[in-house]
């Protein structure tokens, strides 16, 4: 058993390796492939300059005047650079078909290896039960290792659920953010209070449909905030997200607003208490996002060196 759970192992390790190595290439593509668009999107701006028609006589004049750059060097400096783009693009496309190779043979390799972690897994497990039945000296290290992976797994596992809400939070907030931006322009002139009952202008179409989405926005961050807060509970007590519902503030100042006739003053004052509002937010949530991956590096690399004690442990032992 233990011949065939090293060779396993082996092949496990090798696995692996192969798995990092189209990682790594699959990243190197993705790269290629971005810079594949943006060349693609130089030659198109540089085509539309060289296909423009030629200037009148009179814009000829002018240039001379004014110390431009005459057409046609320009035009020329704009052909020598689209031939050079040209080339880089195609330079590009090899490379994006050579990696595009590897990958191929990469999975190819791969492939070789089907089943290979299974049937690790599964000789791996039987071995370890068989020691923890037959050498009771070890029983018990046995256990408490495959106790701290559980909590482990448990514990990441919790983290991911609450960086989910988080994130997912961020972009609502944000969402809420560029869209009071969008729907209420910045006010130059100053309009002291005392002129707070003179109305503004009447909402548009759009406005009025973008205030009700935003609305309702509302009400899903409110939901979002107190399922994170109920997240955080449960991965640490001491994560605290001290958190005001928007429902109390913002969702008043837009049903104001969706009235229409507002005062410039109104607006100008809700939207800065609203902006405000998420922003503090935001900033909060993106704390304890930051935090939390953190949490979760740290629990990956301990759930790390707890599998490769309990697989020293078991790798070493001999059954007699």
């Amino acid at each position: 058993m233990s011949e065939r759970l090293h060779n396993l192992s082996d092949k496990k390790q090798e696995l692996q390796h192969l798995q990092s190595h189209l990682a790594e290439i699959s990243s190197t593509l993705t790269s290629r492939i971005r810079e594949r668009e943006e060349l693609e999107q130089e030659l198109e701006s540089m085509d539309e300059i060289l296909t423009q028609p030629s200037p009148p006589q009179l814009y000829n004049i002018l240039s001379r005047f004014l110390a431009v750059p005459q057409g046609s060097q320009a035009s020329d400096e704009i052909k020598e650079k689209y031939l050079i783009t040209h080339l880089e693009l195609q330079n590009c496309q090899k490379r994006i078909e050579l990696k595009e190779y590897e990958i191929k043979i990469m999975k190819q390799k791969i492939a070789a290896f089907s089943g290979v972690e299974e049937a690790y897994q599964q000789l791996f497990n039987e071995k370890k039960q068989q020691l923890k039945f037959r050498h009771k000296d070890i029983a018990g290290e046995i256990i408490l290792l495959e106790s701290a992976l559980r909590h482990q797994i448990y514990h990441q596992k919790q983290i991911l659920e609450a960086l989910e809400i988080g994130n997912t939070l961020q972009t609502s907030l944000t969402n809420l953010y560029d869209g009071i931006e969008e729907i209420i322009p910045q006010v130059h002139t100053h309009m002291p209070p005392e002129y707070a009952g003179h109305p503004g202008d009447q909402l548009s179409k759009t406005q009025r449909n973008k205030t009700h989405e935003l609305t309702l926005l509302v009400q899903t961050i409110d939901k979002l905030c107190i399922s994170f807060a109920e997240e955080l509970q449960d991965v640490d007590k001491e994560y605290q997200f001290q958190h005001i519902l928007f429902s109390n503030t913002t969702t008043e100042f837009l049903e104001k607003f969706y009235a229409g006739f507002v005062s410039d003053f109104i607006r100008r004052r809700g939207k800065r208490i609203s902006l405000t509002h998420i922003d503090n937010t935001l900033k909060q949530v993106r704390k304890l996002t930051v935090m939390l991956d953190k949490e979760l590096l740290e629990s990956k690399e301990i759930e790390s060196t707890q599998e490769q004690k309990l697989r020293l442990l078991v790798m070493g032992r001999e059954i007699y």
